[in-house]
């Protein structure tokens, strides 16, 4: 019960954050390590995180979301990639898909 609990407030956070966030720039120093995970996971994957990221951040949840379903073909337990998409999905009004995912992500 804890970690659905958990769940659901990290997944309302997300929309919440989604309908008050301002547009701010990655810092390049906090994606870095993740970048350097990913690629320790699954060589070639990181273009396509990045990819997807962009389009996150650009709201193009669709894009995002397949994007980001490439990366975890080949590093399924990747929580950047996890909790990302789980975004994609609540951005496209997916909302119990995106709490699957952040459930899976914790």
């Amino acid at each position: 019960m804890p970690k659905l609990l958990a769940a659901i407030v990290l997944c309302l956070s997300i929309f919440v954050s989604a309908a008050i966030a301002q547009k701010q720039e990655r810092d390049p120093t906090l994606e870095a390590p993740i970048l350097e995970k990913l690629k320790a996971a699954a060589p070639g994957s990181a273009e396509t995180f990045v990819a997807a990221t962009k389009a996150l951040d650009a709201d193009k949840f669709a894009e995002a979301e397949q994007l980001y379903s490439q990366v975890l073909e080949k590093a399924p337990d990747f929580d950047p990639a996890l909790r990302r998409k789980a975004y994609a999905l609540a951005g496209l009004g997916k909302r119990v898909d995106a709490l699957a995912l952040t459930e899976k992500a914790l």
